[in-house]
């Protein structure tokens, strides 16, 4: 459901989100199958998703206004406005990924972990009409991550492994890009870290979460 009107977007959106749904089932593969469309809202203008909120989001709705750019999940629904276009691609891929998580994990798994998983799907190119995530190219995460480090600002593992999105959005703009920033990295680390050295355990503990 959208108010925006950029063609070239709406042509390419539902490429892109269906390319991604495929890139979601190979990091928790599962025999579910969703019977209806995930529920996408994307508005043309912040005054409208913020409207939305208010209207529909209870008492989280004053976390959620704190976001400063692009949007949200709740209850398997994304809520999103819109950026350029390539950022708002990044965010509704990375959106898209925590409503997939929503319906596909029995037991959640830790914040840290899925929004680190959700920053895979930021990082895009286009080759031959069709979109290609590129997690390691994603130079967003990548310039947070090297302004922490100069900054010594980095949060301790303990630190990471006790937030959620929630304590991230109500920091600083630079904390919390920061905290995503780790997220990513970290996740990164657990999959191609040491040659792989972890990818085999982090992937049993996804299909464990899934099963």
């Amino acid at each position: 459901y959208t108010t925006v009107n950029d063609p070239l977007l709406l042509e390419k959106l539902p490429v892109l989100l269906e390319r991604a749904y495929e890139c979601y089932l190979a990091f928790l593969p599962s025999d579910k199958v969703d019977k209806e469309p995930l529920v996408i809202y994307l508005f043309g203008r912040r005054s409208e998703w913020e409207t939305y909120t208010r209207q529909n989001m209870g008492a989280a709705a004053d976390s959620y206004l704190k976001i400063r750019a692009g949007g949200y999940s709740h209850d398997g629904i994304s809520v999103v406005y819109l950026l350029d276009r390539y950022s708002t691609f990044g965010v509704l891929a990375h959106e898209g990924f925590h409503q997939f998580a929503n319906s596909r994990l029995r037991h959640r798994i830790p914040a840290w972990m899925e929004e680190g998983l959700a920053c895979n799907f930021e990082a895009h190119f286009w080759k031959a009409g069709k979109p290609v995530f590129a997690p390691d190219l994603n130079e967003f995460r990548l310039k947070a991550l090297q302004q922490a480090i100069r900054r010594d600002s980095l949060f301790s593992l303990p630190e990471i492994l006790g937030m959620h999105a929630g304590h991230a959005v109500a920091m600083t703009a630079e904390k919390t890009a920061t905290f995503y920033a780790q997220a990513w990295a970290l996740t990164r680390f657990l999959q191609e870290g040491k040659v792989g050295k972890y990818r085999r355990a982090f992937r049993q503990m996804l299909k464990d979460a899934a099963d």
